[in-house]
């Protein structure tokens, strides 16, 4: 087992171990701190031997250049609240899980499965692999250490489960207790459940209701542009009877000043033609002398 399949293996199981979201609904409190905190302290205890380990392997091998990458010192779940708080909205690009960077990602290139019970039989496997390589310098006790180490996974991963699983139906009787607890709880779902259906016919009548009023305020809409087009319409044609009989009046006025020209003219043409009474009497008195 190389130190970058280890180093992924322990990301792993730490990120396994991070706290797990609250449930909602009914809040059952379990208080597991003495335990965790007694957890986390033989783990960091068998990581710290299983490092020294590793890191005598790579000595023997070559590799100790290698297992600087190895010395990050192991943090309790506990104590890392808040790089946990900060990583949890961090999506990794590669396995598109939330928690961890890609660089992080526990799964990498390998087909490793992600739950602590697939992962602790792949690392016994390894790990009996790399036993069978180098048993020649390695001791009982540290074969029994690293046993143990993968125990220690296999088991807190089982014991895991197993309280997620027990708190899980602790949860549904605890319900179903306080369903039965409260009848007036199941009339007052019921009524929940009238006053949804009541809601949701409502809420459709007004939807039909408001496509009704959408199609007559379109209908209004076309009505209100057709009588402005006819109002249009109308206003150009009283433009034009407007201009129509301004021009009747320009020509009557016309007509009435070439008439009383025309008098006029009649008028002097008459007393240019016709003798005047006096003119005629005095003609015939000379015509009288004369005989």
């Amino acid at each position: 087992m190389s130190i970058d399949e280890l180093l992924g293996s322990l990301q792993t199981f730490e990120a396994c171990m991070k706290p797990k979201a609250k449930n909602k609904g009914l809040a059952l409190k379990v208080v597991k701190e003495a335990s965790s905190s007694d957890d986390d302290e033989e783990m960091a205890l068998l990581v710290r031997k299983f490092r020294k380990f590793m890191r005598k392997g790579a000595k023997s091998s070559g590799k100790y250049s290698r297992d600087k990458e190895v010395k990050k010192s192991f943090t309790p779940p506990h104590e890392r609240s808040g790089h946990a708080k900060s990583n949890r909205n961090v999506q990794c690009f590669k396995c598109k899980k939330l928690g961890h960077y890609a660089s992080d990602c526990p799964s990498g290139d390998s087909k490793r499965d992600k739950k602590g019970k697939a992962m602790a039989a792949t690392w016994s496997e390894d790990d009996a692999s790399s036993n069978e390589e180098n048993s020649s310098d390695e001791s009982s006790s540290e074969e029994e250490l690293v046993s143990n180490f993968v125990a220690f996974m296999a088991s807190h991963s089982t014991l895991e489960d197993v309280n997620q699983d027990s708190l899980d139906k602790e949860i549904d009787q605890s319900h179903q207790e306080c369903l039965n607890d409260n009848p007036s709880y199941i009339d007052l779902l019921a009524k929940v459940k009238f006053l949804e259906e009541k809601l949701k016919l409502a809420l459709s009548e007004i939807d039909e209701k408001e496509d009704l009023i959408k199609i007559q305020v379109n209908e209004f809409v076309a009505t209100t542009r057709r009588l402005l087009r006819e109002k249009n319409a109308i206003e150009k044609k009283l433009c034009e009877v407007e201009g129509i009989v301004l021009e009747k009046d320009r020509i009557i006025s016309n007509m009435n000043l070439e008439s009383s020209s025309v008098a006029v003219v009649e008028e002097k043409l008459i007393e240019v033609s016709l003798p005047t009474s006096e003119a005629i009497i005095e003609e015939k008195c000379k015509d009288s002398r004369c005989f």
